[in-house]
């Protein structure tokens, strides 16, 4: 009789252990999924300012708008906006780089 309750309570406790290992595996699925939408939510982000910028960009100094054609110093060594953007999109595009930003996220959220 005694074995029967130990072997008794033991279920109970696997079977609650169980229970919460569930919810933690469905709480933690959902905050992944938000990460998720999140990152798209950059990506999105991240192409609309992309074409700001080449927009802005792609605008001359002209005399009509009152900026002077030198008004910035040219650095031959200087990363061009376009440039900038394109090494931004790679960042945010890199399946690995996402990854490895979620997993981080992930493991912060469950310490």
């Amino acid at each position: 009789m005694k074995k029967e309750c130990h072997f008794v309570d033991l279920i109970q406790s696997r079977g609650e252990h169980l229970h919460q290992a569930r919810k933690d595996v469905r709480d933690k699925g959902k905050y992944i999924s938000t990460l998720e939408n999140k990152l798209l939510e950059s990506k999105e982000q991240v192409k609309k300012l992309r074409c700001k910028i080449k927009s802005i960009s792609s605008r001359k100094n002209t005399p009509e708008r009152g900026n002077s054609p030198d008004q910035y110093n040219s650095d031959d060594n200087m990363a061009t906006i376009i440039e900038l953007a394109n090494a931004i999109d790679g960042f945010v595009d890199n399946p690995t780089t996402a990854r490895v930003i979620m997993a981080d996220q992930v493991k912060r959220a469950t310490r």
